[in-house]
Parts: structure tokens; C-alpha cells; sequence
């Protein structure tokens, strides 16, 4: 057999993997016909947003924000079209959309996975547990959009796994190729969830640590390769990125994607920094596995730590502040100058609370069932409490030793990740980005506030790094046998 037609063969789906995203399809549609999806909180403005979209009031989201990324929403205002269209109902259209998102991750999730040369029998495994995933079908079943995130992340990391691994021998041609192929998802994900703002910089730095490394050891083609792809995707990124926002100021006054930031940082700043007590801490602990779990444990001493008491802190202070005259921008200007003059003051409590906050990223198992309501069948599995609590912690623990394992590996490859002389491995990378976009995504929202459904955006790279280490535990047994 020729080595071309063996190509063809590898790149086949195999039918193991073929048959779990079709049973996960018939069981996405089944929810999607049977359950219903309550509209409340974030859902109410993201259906506004789409309603203004439709009409074509385009001046109006500007004057009257910048309130919320507009990605999520003109999916919705898709839908809403599609609906007009067909003469249907949109929220039964906007589901429909959202389970081919949940299926479309599937297939990208398995894509990254035999990047990382993980067995198809861990990959069919970790693809089912996508599919059935209480967590991750019900953000398919109501209107938040965690949902476009999963899709956008790991097309993300493909994108940039592949122009890590290229810069030894790419060319300047397939080299902003590949730059424009990662400011795309880049741009995407960063008018969806406007944190990415500062997240992809950060994701980007390796690229000019090895431009650095390159340049040490005399590799000019390296370097001038790394730090051409940097400058070219954030020439794609950021001239749409700056337009946006300009538009935003001219239209608002605020210079920013969305203004909700200094607001949020103040709040949660407040919050955080008010007197500790053991029993605040023992709260902030609870409440860390979710607000339910806080609850049935402390009842309503767990308020204090839910997002309702940040909110209020923050309305409060912008209301004060805006009855002394002051502007927008000057309102933000003082929420963050006061918020860092604040953590200053207490930089140790500050970092225990914050420390806190970050591990909540490991609770994202945790379905909004607020949101949605499932045939009885279904809730009785997904709300039980012999699953719903069990499997919570059970990945959130198994989700915390993977991360752990990774970092401990990935420093252990440190040298050989950034040296010039090696290959670039896409194994290696994809292990390495998979890690760094998890724990700069954890410590940015640890700032702010992570609720479970806030941690999704990252909980296929959980499963990805949990099927990595699995892979890694079943190929040693079988070396040993």
C-alpha cells in the first residue's frame, strides 16, 4: 500500500468516533425538542441586543452602550431572522444552532486530540462525555454565550499550536497565513468575551521569548519569523478591535469594548476587601464549589459571595459618583484607581480571596439548572443528587490534578519547548498552549468573579489535558505488560 493512499486512511474519522457525535446529535436534539428555556438575567439583554440588530438600529447599540460584546447576539439576531423566515419560534431555531455548536466542538475537540496523539478509544470517551456532559448540554439549551466560546477556544488553539510549530521552516507567504488563521478565532473569541482583550497578548508572549532565544543562539530565521507573526496578527486583530472601540467612543464616550469592567472590578474589590472573619472565609470556601452546594451548608450567609452583592457594590458607586457630574470614562478611571488604592491597603487578604475566586475554574461542572427546565427523566439524572454533586467534584478534582500534572511537565520541557535548535514538536505545543491559555484565562477572572457557567469557556481544554494524561497512564500500562 502506497504511503499516499495510507495518508487517506489515517485521516479518516474513525466509525467508533462517528457513532458517539451521532448519539450525541440524536440526545442534543431529543433535550433540544423536549426541554425549555427560561429567559432571565444576561439572557434578557442579550435577546434586546438581537431585537436591535434585526431592526437594524445600529447607531442605537452604540449610543445606548457599550453594554455587552455583540458576537453572541447577532447569533441570536441569526436566528431571530431564520425564525421571521420560517415562520417559527427563535428560540427553537437559536437551540438548534446551538446544538450543531455543540457538535461542531466535538469534531474540534477530536481534531486537537489525535494532534496530541491520544488513542481513539480515549478520544470516543472523552467526545461522549462532551456530548453528556450536564454542564456543557444545558449551556447549549440556554441563551448565554458560554455556548459560541467552545468552538472559537480550541479552533484558538489549532491555529496557534500549527504556527508554533511551522516558525523553523515556515514561509513568510504561509507565515502570515498562519497569523491570519489565529487573529480570526482571536478576533472572534474577543468580541464574544471582551477578557480576551488581554488574554491573547499574554498567550502571545512565547512567541517573543523565542524570538529572544532565537536571536541568543544566532537562529535569525526563528526569530525574524516569531516576531513577524506577532506583529501580523496583531495587525489583523487589533485594526478591527480599535475601530470598534473608537466607534464605541464616538457614539458613548467610552473607548472599550464593553463598560462593565471597572464596574465589576470595583464591586468584587469592595466585596473582597470588607472585614474578614473566619466565618467569612469558611463561606468563600463553600462557596467556591458552587452557590448551591454554599448554601445548603450556610443558607443565606453565603449572600454576601454571590454575584448579586458585587453588582450592587459597583451600581452603587457609579451611581455616586455620576450624581457628582462626572463622565463615563472619568467614572471608570476612578472604580480602578480606587480598587488597586484598595488592594494596596491589604495586598494579603486580598491575594487569600483572589486565590479563592481562581479555584472556582475547577467547578465548572455545574449546570445552569435555573435556566432550563428538562423532561422529567433527564432531571432526575442530571438535578439527582447521587450525580449532580459526585461528579461536580469528581471533575473538579481530576480537572486540578491534570493542571498540576501539565505544569509540572511542561517545566520539566522548558528548556527543550524554547530551544531553537529542537523540533517543534505540535504535541509538545498544543500541551503547552492547552496549560497557558487555561491558567491565564483562571488568573485574569479571578480578579473579577468566576461563576460556573463563567469557566466554560475553558472546560473543553480540561478535557483535553484530562484525556492527555489518561492516554499517558494506559500507554505505560501497556508497556509493562
Amino acid at each position: 500500500m502506497s504511503e499516499q493512499t495510507t495518508s487517506k486512511i489515517d485521516k479518516r474519522i474513525p466509525s467508533l468516533i462517528i457513532f458517539v457525535m451521532l448519539l450525541t446529535l440524536f440526545f442534543l436534539s431529543y433535550l433540544a425538542l423536549t426541554s425549555q428555556l427560561i429567559i432571565f438575567h444576561d439572557s434578557i439583554g442579550y435577546q434586546n441586543l438581537a431585537e436591535m440588530f434585526t431592526r437594524g438600529q445600529w447607531k442605537e447599540y452604540f449610543t445606548t452602550g457599550p453594554s455587552r460584546e455583540p458576537l453572541y447576539s447577532l447569533v441570536i439576531a441569526l436566528a431571530m431572522r431564520i425564525a421571521q423566515w420560517q415562520n417559527l419560534d427563535y428560540l427553537a431555531v437559536q437551540v438548534m444552532i446551538q446544538v450543531t455548536i455543540l457538535i461542531l466542538s466535538q469534531f474540534l475537540t477530536y481534531k486537537l486530540l489525535k494532534k496530541m496523539q491520544i488513542s481513539d478509544g480515549i478520544c470516543a470517551l472523552t467526545l461522549a462525555y462532551m456530548g453528556f456532559s450536564p454542564a456543557l448540554t444545558s449551556s447549549g439549551l440556554i441563551l448565554f454565550s458560554e455556548i459560541i466560546t467552545y468552538p472559537i477556544v480550541l479552533w484558538l488553539i489549532l491555529s496557534l499550536s500549527q504556527a508554533w510549530s511551522a516558525l523553523k521552516i515556515v514561509s513568510l507567504k504561509q507565515n502570515i497565513t498562519n497569523a491570519f488563521q489565529f487573529a480570526v478565532p482571536a478576533l472572534l473569541i474577543t468580541l464574544t468575551k471582551a477578557s480576551f482583550e488581554l488574554i491573547i497578548p499574554i498567550v502571545l508572549t512565547p512567541f517573543l521569548w523565542i524570538a529572544y532565544q532565537s536571536l541568543r543562539k544566532g537562529n535569525k530565521k526563528i526569530a525574524v519569523n516569531a516576531l513577524i507573526f506577532i506583529v501580523t496578527v496583531f495587525c489583523f486583530l487589533e485594526l478591527p478591535i480599535v475601530a470598534y472601540k473608537l466607534t464605541n467612543q464616538h457614539y458613548n464616550g467610552v473607548y472599550a469594548l464593553t463598560d462593565r469592567g471597572p464596574e465589576a472590578l470595583y464591586g468584587n474589590t469592595a466585596r473582597r476587601m470588607q472585614p474578614i472573619s473566619k466565618e467569612r472565609i469558611q463561606t468563600a470556601l463553600a462557596y467556591m464549589a458552587g452557590p448551591d452546594v454554599c448554601s445548603k451548608l450556610y443558607g443565606e450567609r453565603c449572600l454576601p459571595w454571590a454575584f448579586l452583592a458585587s453588582d450592587i457594590l459597583g451600581n452603587d458607586k457609579i451611581k455616586s459618583l455620576r450624581s457628582q457630574g462626572l463622565t463615563r470614562p472619568q467614572i471608570n478611571d476612578l472604580c480602578i484607581k480606587e480598587s488597586m488604592t484598595s488592594v494596596l491597603e491589604n495586598p494579603i487578604q486580598y491575594f487569600l480571596l483572589s486565590l479563592i475566586e481562581s479555584f472556582k475554574i475547577l467547578f465548572w461542572e455545574a449546570p445552569e439548572i435555573s435556566y432550563v427546565v428538562y423532561p422529567d427523566a433527564i432531571d432526575k439524572i442530571y438535578n439527582g443528587l447521587w450525580l449532580r454533586y459526585p461528579l461536580r467534584f469528581a471533575m473538579a478534582l481530576v480537572s486540578g490534578w491534570v493542571v498540576l500534572l501539565g505544569v509540572a511537565q511542561a517545566w520539566t520541557n522548558r528548556k527543550r519547548f524554547f530551544d531553537p535548535d529542537q523540533d517543534f514538536d505540535e504535541r509538545t505545543s498544543l500541551h503547552f498552549f492547552l496549560l497557558l491559555i487555561i491558567i491565564v484565562f483562571t488568573g485574569l477572572h479571578s480578579i473579577f468573579l468566576i461563576l460556573p457557567r463563567y469557566a466554560l469557556p475553558v472546560a473543553p481544554l480540561f478535557l483535553a489535558l484530562i484525556a492527555w494524561q489518561f492516554d499517558i497512564i494506559t500507554k505505560k500500562k501497556r508497556a509493562r505488560t
